[in-house]
């Protein structure tokens, strides 16, 4: 997969709430995750990061 940026003039969506467990999904757009304290645990395809 590329990326490749695009200036596309829409609003960008922050939001900050409790972490919980998310199911393996997809995404139209780039996700980017600010982890503020403790600790982050991220699994990517059947690997632990």
């Amino acid at each position: 997969m590329q990326l490749k940026y695009v200036d596309t003039k829409e609003e960008i969506v922050a939001i900050n709430r409790k972490s919980k467990h998310i199911e393996p999904h997809l995404h139209n757009a780039l996700e980017i995750v600010c982890v503020t304290s403790g600790a982050l645990e991220l699994g990517i395809w059947k690997k632990e990061i």
